[in-house]
Order: C-alpha cells, then structure tokens, then sequence
C-alpha cells in the first residue's frame, strides 16, 4: 500500500486544520443557531448573550480544527465524491459528539426534553460543516496540484 509521501501528507493535515479552523467559524454560528431553536422549542425565553455567542463561535472553531486536521489525515482512504466525503465527515461528527457529548452540553440538553431535536439540528449543522470542508479542501487540493503548463516544464 501506497501512503504517499510524507510532503503531501503533512500538507494534507496542514490544510485539513487551516480549512477546519475556517469553517469551524460557520460550524460555531449555526450551533448557535442550533441552540437557539432547541431553546424555543423547550419553551425557554430570553435570548443569547454576546459573551455566549462568541463562547460558541470558538468552541466550532476549535472542534472545526481538530476535526480538518483528522480529516485531512484519512481524507484519501474515503470514497471519491465531494457529496460523499463531506456527508461521511459530517455524520462521523454528530455520531461522535453524540456519544461523547461534553458535560455542560449534555447537562443543557438533558433539560430541554427534546434529545431528538437535538440530534437532527447539531447533525445538520456537523453535515453542513463537513460539506464546506471538503468543497474547501477540494479547491485547495486542485490550486496545489503541480500543472505542466509552467515555462519550466512538467513539474516532477
């Protein structure tokens, strides 16, 4: 089995992170969002707090990180497709952070009575993350690509 050379893959986790770390600012503002729904529909009122949205924007952005990195790691053992990549991260999230739900997101989940909601609009958000990177690691990956149009010849 072909890895690769060590170059692309470093590259690969490099640009899996910088990406995630990108679209972990859009994952951070729709699980506010996310948030924000799950709580009128559990009937509570009042709105967020500055202080609060700007809490979650960094933890999407941190959780975006890690996952890009990860995903730039693996990202050449998945299936062709962007449609399937990006599916397949964004399902592997919400399983994920399903199980292992952090305590101050489980606590405030348990008291919203709505465990499915939940799950269905965090998935969304988690597969509309992972779409974004792959469609972003896609147009990267293709700007990197060595082309043999340069005056100097084919690139080896």
């Amino acid at each position: 089995m072909n890895l690769g050379s060590h170059s692309t893959l470093g590259r690969d986790l490099v640009v899996g992170a910088g990406l995630g770390l990108v679209a972990g600012i859009v994952l951070g503002i729709l699980g506010r969002i996310a948030m924000r729904v799950i709580a009128l529909r559990a009937g509570f009122g009042g709105s967020g707090s500055l202080g609060g949205t700007l809490e979650v924007i960094a933890t999407g952005v941190i959780i975006g990180g890690g996952a890009g990195l990860v995903y730039g790691g693996v990202r050449r053992w998945l299936p062709r497709g962007s449609m399937v990549r990006g599916l397949l991260l964004g399902s592997g999230l919400t399983v994920f952070f399903w199980l292992y739900q952090p305590p101050a997101a489980r606590s405030a989940l348990s008291g919203t009575g709505h465990p499915g909601l939940a799950l269905g609009v965090f998935g969304i958000c988690f597969v509309i993350f992972g779409f974004l990177v792959e469609a972003l690691f896609s147009r990267v990956r293709r700007d990197l690509e060595p082309r043999g149009d340069s005056p100097a010849g084919p690139a080896e």
